[in-house]
């Protein structure tokens, strides 16, 4: 032990860094000072081990009253006397230079009791009472000479001493084992530094076989000189879900399983556990997993927005029912009107099938469902923004020779269904070539088995594309019909519509390939896109049924003023009345007029019946045709009443498409006031004109419209 502390001083002065070992010695250190000689940092909180051997006070007492002159029972003693004190007890007469004993030496000089005494004393008594027994079997009968001791070997004196078993004056039970070992009674030390040993506790064994250890809590000092335990093991203890992998550097390596893996500790390997099943805490054995579906506070969020959206909608058509002869709801096409709110409310319902646990039925209606929701709403907006967009681009010809075709309620509702079944056609195809079915989300595996409709989004999205190539239709359509007139401006709506639906399915896509929680992301994106549908398009118009029902009337959504002006020559004038009066009843008004040998007409008309529809009255039927043929300059007034009939030239244009949007056109075109207040002040010009020299002639017009100066009223 002492070259071992030489040693770890030796390392520690080259590496300052380099930690103490805790040491423990055996019973051959013991107390012994000088082991740690010279190295008492080094040796500071070791430990040892020292058998157990209580000091024996009447011992001393005896010791040192012997002496040479007192004590001749021991022939030993002598010796142990001159090697004590370093003398010779009898020397002879010419030798000089050999200390004599005095006579005064002292045994207490420098004493210590021997620690094993005690033990010295119990190994004496043992061999004493070992000898009695084999006396008193031997020589029972001759108690003062016993010629068969002569004959006694160690062996059979070794039998009677492992027999012996006495208490001894310290309260000690001596016995020995089988193996001749005596009782186990250590005194464990520990060296605290110069201040030498401190007693730390104890170690017993009993006769029963038990065993018993008492160390101090507060007076340990250890290898960094604090009271902290240490660890010390040859491995640590591997931790759950670890198997020990034995290795030579030392007694094993701890390695971590997979978490889907158990440790199997009778063969150190670890095992895999089968695809629904999952490790217990203790990492021993599988247990089963549940199944699970996604729910939370999301699903009744979603789930109550789509409950709240499908009583919107429901409410929405009662009021459309029971308001469904007003101008609003039949200037909106009814047939479609409803188609569009039987999709919105498919799309709110697609979310309890989304959202509900998996199984084939509910993957099934979220298969097919929400395409063909999407489609029956877009494919009637579509129908309608084409209708929309055929009137007004007929409506900019100069003459309208023919009515568009397919304008009628039934064409518009055959061709929203022709659409529809397209997308249930695409729908019916991609589910029978990937049929829906539930199974795990790939997300959660192996840990959690939670349920989802096994589709993949190829699968899934593939009959969106018919959805969104029909939004994509319908926000054109919206664009090009944007500048229909105030009284008429559902189109925009329809755009606004289109425009926020766009931006929801685009964000729809890509959260739908790249987020984990589907259902979710779609419930949520249905629900909104059919919320902006009944929002935008209905609740405007609920509006006004409910809350302002004074503007639910027929002269919101026509216009009832229509003129018509032509410039042309006297010959061109008369072809044209030719051809307008044999074309149609619509009342017109055409005005010509030149300023050397070009003729002006005006051609007026008025309705002959009152609408309560439109809110119009008119008094007969008339038509009225001036001719002015002279070479005077027309004045202001009459510049005026040519620049009226311009303006409002461009105001039939959006007029006539606004007539032809009422869901019953009439064959007969209602026209309202003749002319505004300025159109009259200029025909009294152009009368006060006529009647100025050059005289102006007037008389029944003819055919001929060739004549120089002519004055014609038909009536």
């Amino acid at each position: 032990m002492h070259q071992l502390f030489h040693a770890q001083k030796r390392m520690r002065e080259r590496n300052n860094i380099t930690r103490g070992f805790q040491w423990i010695g055996s019973d051959g250190w013991a107390d012994r000072l000088d082991v740690v000689d010279d190295v008492e940092d080094e040796a500071a909180g070791s430990f040892s081990i020292r058998i157990h051997s209580p000091k024996v006070e009447s011992f001393d007492s005896y010791y040192f009253s012997l002496h040479p002159d007192n004590h001749t029972v021991n022939p030993w003693f002598r010796d142990f006397w001159q090697q004590k004190f370093k003398c010779q007890l009898t020397v002879p007469k010419d030798d000089l230079e050999t200390h004599v004993c005095s006579g005064n030496e002292n045994l207490t000089m420098n004493y210590e009791q021997d620690p094993k005494l005690s033990q010295v004393v119990n190994s004496i008594r043992v061999v004493a009472l070992a000898l009695k027994a084999l006396y008193n079997d031997r020589c029972k009968d001759n108690a003062t000479s016993c010629t068969d001791l002569m004959a006694i070997n160690g062996t059979l004196l070794y039998r009677y001493m492992i027999n012996v078993t006495f208490v001894d004056q310290f309260q000690q039970e001596i016995f020995f084992d089988s193996n001749g070992d005596p009782p186990a009674w250590y005194d464990i030390l520990n060296y605290i530094g110069k201040e030498g040993f401190r007693m730390a506790g104890y170690f017993r064994q009993f006769r029963s076989g038990s065993y018993h250890l008492n160390m101090s809590d507060d007076t340990l000092m250890f290898y960094d000189k604090s009271n902290a335990i240490p660890e010390s093991v040859c491995s640590q203890a591997c931790k759950v879900g670890q198997r020990q992998r034995e290795t030579v550097a030392c007694c094993w390596i701890c390695e971590s399983c997979a978490d889907q893996q158990i440790v199997n500790y009778t063969t150190n390997q670890c095992e895999n556990c089968s695809l629904g099943f999952w490790p217990d805490e203790n990492r021993t054995s599988c247990y089963a997993l549940p199944h699970e579906y996604l729910s939370g506070l999301g699903t009744i969020v979603a789930l109550g927005f789509a409950g709240f959206g499908i009583i919107a909608t429901g409410l929405t058509i009662i009021v459309f029912l029971h308001h469904n002869q007003t101008p609003v709801v039949k200037s909106t096409t009814r047939e479609l009107s409803y188609i569009i709110l039987s999709g919105i409310g498919c799309c709110y319902a697609a979310s309890f099938a989304i959202l509900a646990r998996p199984t084939f039925a509910s993957c099934f209606i979220t298969r097919i469902l929400p395409p063909i929701a999407f489609s029956i709403i877009y494919a009637a907006l579509l129908t309608k923004t084409n209708r929309i967009a055929r009137i007004l681009a007929g409506s900019k010809k100069r003459i309208l020779t023919k009515k568009p075709r397919f304008l009628s309620t039934f064409s518009q509702v055959v061709i929203t269904w022709i659409l529809v079944g397209i997308e249930c056609f695409i729908v019916g195809v991609g589910v029978l070539r990937e049929m829906p079915r539930a199974g795990f989300d790939p997300h959660h595996l192996p840990n959690r088995l939670v349920l989802e409709c096994s589709t993949t989004s190829t699968a899934f999205l593939t009959p969106f594309l018919w959805d969104l190539f029909l939004i994509s239709l319908c926000t054109l359509y919206a664009v090009k019909t944007r500048n229909l007139p105030e009284n008429f401006n559902e189109a925009k709506f329809i755009g606004f519509t289109m425009y926020c639906t766009l931006v929801v399915w685009s964000a729809f896509i890509v959260l739908h390939l790249g987020t984990s929680n589907k259902a979710l992301t779609m419930s949520f994106s249905f629900s909104l896109s059919a919320s902006i549908a009944l929002v935008l398009l209905f609740f405007p118009k609920l509006y006004i049924i409910l809350l302002h029902p004074e503007k639910n009337v027929r002269a919101s959504y026509t216009t009832t003023k229509l003129i018509r002006c032509h410039f042309g020559n006297s010959q061109g004038l008369g072809d044209s009345a030719k051809h307008l009066s044999s074309k149609t009843r619509t009342s017109t008004q055409s005005l010509s007029f030149s300023t050397a040998t070009r003729t002006a007409s005006v051609h007026i008309g008025t309705p002959g019946r009152h609408d309560a529809g439109t809110q119009t009255d008119g008094v007969g039927r008339f038509s009225r045709t001036f001719s002015l043929v002279g070479k005077k300059t027309v004045d202001e007034d009459v510049l005026r009443l040519i620049e009226s009939c311009r303006k409002y030239q461009d105001e039939k244009l959006h007029s006539s498409v606004s007539n032809l949007l009422l869901e019953e056109p009439r064959e007969d075109e209602e026209i309202g006031t003749l002319l505004a207040d300025s159109i009259d002040s200029g025909m009294r010009t152009l009368l006060s004109t006529v009647a100025r020299p050059p005289a102006v002639v007037a008389k029944p017009s003819s055919n001929n419209h060739n004549s120089e100066d002519g004055f014609e009223q038909r009536r």
